[in-house]
């Protein structure tokens, strides 16, 4: 379905449709560029798992009949609760539940990727100080019109980085009110952090070492390229993770897994570890652009064992890849930050949004919101002074704001 308008600037049209197939790729590239991980291809991943009770809208703006924006949108049941960092909120907030068993797990209608992919999707394309406005209106009033349509109790705008939060800020209206969540994670690759764990203090490349020797008495690697035959096992190992885990961003599936090496065929790879009788105990799914790797989704096998030292090697092992493919980073996402950090990441703030057209909510965001989303306390860097500061220089000149 395309829904077609227009407003008072007769230069300037609108449609809403329901899929990413009905975006050219070209128009697509036009305001997100070519990396992966912000692809039409993802998307087109994403549609083509059929997620349960998840549907897509996307936002197209067209100045002359060129596009000037897109904004993929979504709308799903969110649990509050997921999101947040701060664990004594999460228990507290759990014991309310059991009065109202479905406090804050609300339908929310939801700017960005379905699948957690640490970048926003709001994005405006003009050189006109007057077309930016008349798209920037389109963009706020459109959001909040179809939030209502979908019965939507909360606008969710997802994962924006530091780089961009005062460019979405400026585009959306005041009635979005945002908070810093949970950052995603980077470790640099090359300099005097090659090879690893060449960069870091004494105690972590101990640490490091100390680790990898517990891994190869029990383990090995294996790193396959076309890992579609290993897609349901993936599913279930990541689903082990996933019911372990404190937060919960988005449940995947295998036909997601499939449809992520079958769109990128040559830019997906699996790094799986067995043990010594053959049995898969990890396996990952990552992504290869031109100048990192991001280890999207991990799964693993649980028993008696030390399930810390497979993770710490699965952070080890994709740094060890990225070195031999010449990468600048490796990108490791959200959450576990102490085994990141410890390991060399660097953190990279994440912001959520929301707006809603309630006044009770609208109180909550305004007031309770802050507290809600308290980012998450982090220990200190691993690095030598030397390697920290080329670290952050190289993040620097590279956009990041660490």
């Amino acid at each position: 379905m395309v829904l077609t308008d227009s407003f008072p600037n007769n230069n300037i049209t609108f449609e809403w449709c329901n899929s990413v197939k009905q975006i050219h790729v070209s128009e697509w590239e036009t305001i997100f560029g070519k990396r992966d991980i912000k692809s039409h291809n993802l998307f087109l991943a994403m549609e083509e798992a059929n997620f349960t009770d998840v549907d897509y809208y996307y936002l197209k703006i067209y100045n002359r009949g060129k596009i000037a924006s897109i904004t993929p949108c979504l709308d799903y049941k969110l649990d509050i609760i997921d999101l947040l960092a701060n664990k004594k909120l999460r228990d507290l907030l759990n014991k309310m539940r059991k009065v109202s068993p479905n406090f804050l797990k609300l339908k929310t209608f939801v700017v960005g990727s379905y699948a957690a992919t640490c970048e926003g999707f709001v994005e405006i394309l003009s050189d006109k100080e007057e077309d930016y406005r008349e798209i920037q209106k389109i963009i706020n009033r459109e959001l909040k019109k179809k939030g209502k349509e979908t019965k939507s109790k909360f606008i969710f705008i997802k994962d924006v980085r530091e780089v961009e939060i005062e460019k979405v800020k400026n585009i959306l209206n005041e009635d979005f009110h945002f908070f810093v969540s949970f950052p995603t994670t980077l470790i640099p690759v090359g300099g005097k952090c090659t090879p690893y764990p060449a960069g870091l203090r004494s105690k972590y490349k101990q640490r490091c070492r100390h680790a990898k020797k517990l891994f190869e008495l029990d383990f090995h690697w294996e790193v396959i390229n076309d890992f579609s035959q290993h897609t349901k096992l993936l599913e279930e190992l990541y689903l082990n993770v996933l019911h372990k885990a404190k937060n919960r961003f988005e449940v995947l599936n295998a036909s997601f897994f499939a449809n992520i090496n079958n769109r990128f065929p040559e830019q997906s790879f699996s790094m799986i570890a067995k043990n010594k009788n053959g049995q898969v105990r990890v396996m990952t799914v990552v992504l290869e652009e031109e100048d990192r790797l991001l280890p999207l989704y991990l799964g693993i096998e649980y028993m008696n064992d030390d399930a810390r030292i497979l993770y710490l090697n699965t952070i080890y092992k994709t740094i060890e890849i990225a070195e031999a493919k010449g990468k600048e980073f490796v990108e490791l996402g959200q959450t576990s930050y102490d085994p990141k950090v410890r390991s060399g990441a660097f953190l990279d703030n994440v912001y959520y949004g929301f707006s809603s057209s309630g006044l009770f909510r609208r109180l909550l965001i305004k007031h309770v919101f802050k507290y809600l989303f308290a980012p998450p306390v982090i220990s200190t860097h691993a690095y030598t002074k030397e390697a920290r500061n080329e670290a952050i220089e190289k993040f620097r000149s590279n956009g990041f704001r660490i």
